[in-house]
């Protein structure tokens, strides 16, 4: 029997049991494809409540909605390749891309301003701690083989950025919580800070490994995610993490927790990895989508999961 197969025979009948018939869980909830009016591929999403969100697309466009995913609005940034987008509050956001590509709104997306840095920095992932204090993270090419690190910090809502030094390479995601938490995933390791991003502790894993996604509950319990099927936890902030075992042979790009329990991890060619039992067991779906799924975003109990060929999926009750 195929591997995957038997797998998800398997844990089905597990997570069943664990889940139980009372309340509506992961496995239970809505799973309905949105349509954005693009068939572009979809690298990053950002809602700030259940009805106003953006996405990023790989042609340079940022879609907007106001009614939680059922009509969008596009604005072309450029000829860049946006990996993400992020919004302080329903007027101020960014996006962030190829080339150094780095663009500024304050009225909700409909104009932006350039901010790029220069076409040496490829641009990953950026958010804030609050209306000030920000991160953004990326790749600066160095020569042919190497992609050095790249890290900034504002504290002036995302005027100006410093770049930050640090010994940490191939820096591709970010995840922050309140009171200055917050943790980059890099090649061989990933970043901690606990002071706004004034200084980050290096937590080495093998050098090898490729981490792509992050999530944390809590300021101490976290999953990372990355290439060949990673997938790893922490139980105190990140200082040392527990591999769980390759789920897959694929890379993994995102995850996301609506509660210490219920989670999820995306990847290639559209494999859906699903937890009711804080990654104990994992329920793989495959049939849902076909393309690369790249960002998992979470609004309280709902789920927002992005990807290539326009896909948009809301996972809801």
């Amino acid at each position: 029997m195929n591997y995957r197969l038997l797998l998800t025979v398997t844990l089905i009948a597990a997570l069943m049991v664990v889940s139980g018939c009372e309340n509506k869980t992961i496995l239970t909830k809505k799973w309905d494809r949105l349509t954005t009016g693009s068939n572009e591929n979809i690298y990053g999403i950002h809602f700030i409540d259940d009805d106003k969100g953006w996405a990023a697309t790989w042609d340079g466009n940022v879609l907007s909605t106001k009614d939680g995913g059922k009509t969008w609005e596009s604005h072309n940034i450029g000829e860049y390749h946006l990996e993400d987008v992020y919004f302080i509050d329903g007027d101020d956001g960014f996006v962030v891309g190829s080339d150094g590509c780095l663009f500024r709104t304050g009225d909700g997306g409909e104009t932006w301003e350039d901010q790029s840095l220069d076409d040496s920095y490829w641009l990953y992932e950026i958010g804030f701690w609050d209306d000030d204090e920000g991160v953004l993270v990326g790749v600066k090419s160095i020569d042919s083989n190497t992609l050095a690190g790249a890290l900034f910090t504002s504290k002036d809502g995302g005027i100006t950025w410093q770049e930050v030094y640090h010994d940490m390479l191939g820096i591709s995601g970010l995840y922050l919580r309140p009171n200055g938490l917050g943790w980059i995933t890099c090649q061989g390791s990933v970043g901690s800070t606990t002071n706004g991003g004034e200084n980050w502790e290096k937590n080495i894993l093998d050098d090898n490994d490729i981490v792509r996604g992050a999530h944390f509950f809590s300021s101490q319990t976290g999953w990372i995610v990355g290439h060949d099927g990673l997938l790893a936890s922490t139980t105190d902030g990140g200082w040392s993490w527990q591999k769980k075992g390759q789920l897959t042979y694929e890379n993994l790009y995102s995850i996301g927790f609506t509660s210490l329990y219920e989670g999820l991890a995306v990847g290639e060619n559209g494999e859906i990895f699903l937890t009711t039992n804080g990654g104990t067991n994992w329920l793989i779906d495959s049939n849902f989508v076909k393309s690369t799924l790249r960002d998992v975003e979470v609004v309280e109990d709902r789920i927002l999961i992005c990807g290539d060929a326009g896909t948009l999926i809301s996972v809801h009750e």
